[in-house]
Formats: structure tokens, C-alpha cells, sequence
């Protein structure tokens, strides 16, 4: 976990409070979560990778892994080769946060 506080601290100041929210929610909402620096990124471990967050151009975004298992429920994913990744881009803007959901490498 410390190596996550150091990904996490060395976000830009509106990135990093984005990143702590998130990894707030996710800690309390998902019990059993494992978080882990997995490719040199935060890495949320629940029965295996389950999703992760990333820091962009565009803000950071989490991806939740194994979106194969999301497309009943999320049909707006694409299943390519593998397996679909859902993203949510979350962005800090004059004082609030916009956060919206964009489908698999759209």
C-alpha cells in the first residue's frame, strides 16, 4: 500500500484528491479488495485484477478489468480480442468534479 500513497502523492493536486475519493470508495465499498502498484499503476485485486486507476491527459480514469463479465449488464461495451475494459474518466473542473462513463476504447 505505501508504494500506492507514493503513486498517489505525486499526482497533480486536483488528480490526487480525484484518486483519493476513488480509492476511498472503493476501499469501503468492496470488501476484500486487495490494492496493489501493478504496472506501475494502483491496481484493485478482487478474485484477480478487477480494476484500476490511471492517471491521463485527460484526468484519470479507472478501468475495470475483465469487462467480459460487465457486458450483460453494460452492453455498451465492445469485446475485442480479449477482453473489454470500461473506462470512467473523472475530471476537476472550476471547483467541481465531472465524472462520466465512456465504453471500451471509444
Amino acid at each position: 500500500m505505501k508504494k500506492v500513497d507514493e503513486y498517489i502523492e505525486s499526482l497533480p493536486d486536483e488528480r490526487r484528491e480525484i484518486a483519493e475519493i476513488l480509492r476511498e470508495l472503493i476501499i469501503e465499498n468492496v470488501h476484500g479488495i486487495e490494492e496493489r502498484l501493478s504496472f506501475k499503476i494502483p491496481f484493485y485485486h478482487y478474485f484477480g485484477m478487477f480494476m484500476y486507476l490511471n492517471n491521463t491527459k485527460d484526468g484519470v480514469d479507472v478501468a475495470f478489468c475483465r469487462g467480459k463479465d460487465l457486458l450483460e449488464a453494460f452492453p455498451q461495451l465492445e469485446l475485442k480480442s480479449r477482453a473489454a475494459i470500461s473506462y470512467c474518466y473523472c475530471h476537476f473542473q472550476k471547483g467541481y468534479y465531472k465524472i462520466w462513463h465512456q465504453g471500451a476504447h471509444h
